[in-house]
């Protein structure tokens, strides 16, 4: 088996239709479906069962609610391709999705491939085109690691070929008590075992944006400890690489500083006053401060200072724009 793609679903009746069709119609012989179906209560299903009856490459897992990262973990313990592969249930892929990514693997035989793809809104298609480039050994993979922190393109799972072998020589699994954040656990444990990463400009994944807006209104009380739980992961992994992964530090503390103004700009979504919200930006940078990964590098000091000095002013100025 040459490919796995994993696909968890939480009632996904009206979009995991439109995904399988992307995949299965590309009729690619060496790739098995690993569907779950994670505790949905709508029709998803008796959607999925009908997908599963009628296609023998789709292996159709229905199970209780347990988090996306425990769907995946599932999905990475049965998988028997060559190399893994993401995708979200109401996202699809591009035509030449699998003939693309063979041509990929055959000619750079890369530890970590990633592609560009394009975000979808109604009728607007919003592309993001990765250079093409192929990096090898730490520094140069911390490097890339640090970039694509800063840019938007780290966590972003369904870009991304990963190879099997590694994920599970090092054992790497997502964190399952993490609802934010899982992704860029998995994926910087992940780089931390790879030796060398390639990335082109062909747009093989679409990215649904259907539900951005009441996605980006939502609450997420708990934001700040789950980042800071994430980055400690991330920590947790760094220390248990080789001594050539020191470089890694400076994209971890970019990482665990940036979510403290993450966490403050949540902050911006409930109706605290003035007073009410720097008192608690106070309260998350305490916590960051009094945290075990310090400053590594100029971006990471420049974001650590108002923290380290609880600037509460300067901090909500920044994320109040």
């Amino acid at each position: 088996m040459k490919y796995s793609i994993i696909i968890p679903v939480y009632n996904g009746e009206e979009t995991i239709g439109r995904c399988l069709d992307s995949i299965l119609t590309q009729d690619h012989p060496d790739t098995e479906i690993i569907l779950i179906n994670d505790g949905s209560t709508d029709g998803t299903d008796s959607i999925c069962s009908l997908y599963a009856a009628k296609y023998p490459e789709i292996r159709y897992y229905s199970r209780e609610n347990g988090g996306v990262s425990s769907a995946r973990n599932l999905g990475l313990f049965v998988a028997e391709g060559e190399y893994i592969l993401f995708a979200d249930s109401d996202d699809w892929v591009s035509e030449r999705y699998f003939s693309r990514i063979d041509r990929i693997v055959a000619e750079q035989k890369a530890d970590l491939i990633q592609f560009s793809w394009e975000s979808v809104k109604g009728d607007r298609f919003l592309p993001t085109i990765l250079p093409e480039r192929t990096l090898q050994g730490a520094k140069q993979l911390s490097q890339w690691t640090m970039d694509a922190m800063r840019d938007g393109t780290f966590g972003s799972l369904w870009s991304k070929v990963f190879t099997a072998r590694i994920i599970q020589d090092n054992c790497i699994r997502f964190p399952e008590s993490l609802k934010i954040a899982e992704d860029w656990v998995f994926i910087f444990y992940y780089i931390l075992c790879a030796k060398s990463y390639t990335s082109v400009k062909d747009v093989l994944y679409q990215v649904s944006l259907a539900n951005d807006n009441s996605l980006s209104r939502k609450r997420r009380d708990d934001l700040s400890d789950q980042l800071f739980d994430a980055n400690l992961s991330m920590k947790r992994s760094l220390e248990m690489g080789s001594p050539t992964t020191t470089s890694f530090r400076t994209p971890l503390a970019f990482s665990y500083y940036r979510s403290v103004y993450s966490a403050c700009k949540e902050l911006q979504k409930y109706s605290f006053s003035r007073k009410e919200r720097r008192k608690r930006i106070r309260q998350i940078c305490d916590k960051y401060a009094k945290g075990p990964i310090s400053p590594s590098g100029f971006l990471p000091t420049l974001l650590y200072v108002p923290v380290y000095f609880r600037c509460s002013f300067i901090v909500d100025r920044l994320t109040s724009r």
